[in-house]
């Protein structure tokens, strides 16, 4: 699914208003809407503990308010009764003004729906195509930071190296789905993952008028800057974030992922479900994230996995066995998608940064193609072949 990021620059000036200076501030028109929430990015030279203040004074109708502070953008996230958008589209202080869309988790696809279809691969390719690894303890000190429907953290698989960070909207600390739990599972889970000695925090942030599998943007923004800010308190020790969701093009997003990543965090994103050119979707098409495909287990594309020139490698995604929700405290549950292939890589690299140290996300990324099998399969031609393994 797509939506289509539009901007359209207003050039009226209307008078200062609340001691914000006003005038047309560019407006991205997306689909997908969802009704009255805003972000609102201001310009690097406005503080944002100047411009909250100022701002919240200036609205004139009580159902208008800041909902959250996004430090890694310099933006806030407010909802604005229609009586205020003028004043706020206004103000000369802001850079950029968003309406907030829905976000899609790249939903897994239970068991059977979409099968391999292996009848004619060739033996010497079923026989080369890496199987799924793992590192007991490994990854011991990374922190990969799942933002999603949450993590059951008291399933037995995670040994205690699961924990809830922060929940964005009025939800519970459940994971409702079952579909971050897997991911979790498949990236730092004993008997299911990859990296068994790695942390995982969980942020949840989905949207409660809408299914399991859709969250707002907004409130991924608000853990993106949550896993940010704690990254940043904790002194920069080896992190990653996950990221299974996508939306339309969104600036606010660009802005997010490259400033989060400049202090060294690192970005895993699932391509998308749609077997379409991924360029489309975001957070996907934001060149310093690790942008990830997904193969069957003999390296062909799986038949949902999205494709194009900004996947940077592809991994098992396809009848995957992880952490479920179901009842007790060790159930399980099979599933496709590319979020799952994400997750795999996740672990992968939890495993380098703690075997090779600290590295820029370019670097991590250069080596992780560097160290890649070359060989998937039925992807189009302006796809990489590049196959996530250990190294």
């Amino acid at each position: 699914m797509r939506w289509v990021f539009i901007l359209s620059t207003l050039t009226a000036i209307v008078p200062s208003l609340g001691g914000i200076a006003l005038a047309r501030t560019p407006l991205a028109n997306l689909k997908r809407e969802v009704e009255n929430i805003y972000i609102l990015t201001l310009k690097d030279e406005v503080a944002l503990e100047d411009f909250k203040p100022t701002l919240i004074s200036g609205l004139s109708n009580p159902g208008s308010a800041v909902i959250y502070d996004l430090g890694i953008l310099n933006a806030l996230v407010v909802t604005l009764h229609p009586v205020d958008i003028a004043f706020v589209r206004g103000s000369t202080d802001v850079e950029l003004f968003e309406q907030d869309q829905i976000a899609s988790i790249s939903e897994s696809f239970e068991l059977g729906s979409h099968r391999p279809q292996a009848s004619a691969m060739p033996l010497g390719k079923r026989e080369s195509c890496p199987e799924p690894s793992f590192i007991e303890g490994g990854g011991k000190g990374v922190t990969i930071y799942n933002i999603g429907t949450g993590v059951k953290t008291d399933h037995e698989c995670f040994g205690g190296r699961a924990k809830w960070g922060k929940v964005f909207g009025n939800y519970n600390m459940t994971d409702d789905s079952g579909h971050g739990t897997h991911s979790a599972g498949i990236a730092i889970g004993n008997y299911y993952g990859v990296a068994r000695g790695a942390n995982v925090v969980a942020i949840k942030g989905k949207w409660a008028e809408l299914s399991y599998y859709f969250g707002s943007m907004s409130n991924a923004l608000a853990g993106v800057n949550y896993a940010c800010e704690e990254f940043k308190k904790q002194d920069f020790p080896p992190s990653i974030i996950y990221l299974p969701m996508h939306c339309g093009g969104s600036k606010a997003w660009d802005s997010a992922i490259n400033n989060c990543a400049k202090m060294g965090m690192h970005f895993v994103v699932s391509a998308g479900n749609s077997d379409n050119d991924a360029k489309g979707y975001t957070p996907a098409q934001i060149p310093i994230a690790n942008t990830i495909g997904a193969i069957n287990s003999t390296c062909y594309k799986a038949p949902h996995s999205n494709f194009g020139s900004i996947i940077d490698a592809h991994a098992l995604g396809v009848d995957i066995t992880s952490a479920g929700i179901g009842p007790g405290s060790n159930a399980t549950k099979v599933a496709s998608g590319t979020s799952l292939a994400a997750s795999y890589v996740a672990g992968i690299l939890a495993i380098a940064l703690e075997k090779y140290g600290k590295m820029s996300p370019e670097d991590l990324t250069a080596a992780l193609k560097a160290n890649a099998y070359k060989g998937a399969l039925d992807f189009p031609e302006n796809t990489t072949a590049d196959v996530a393994k250990l190294w």
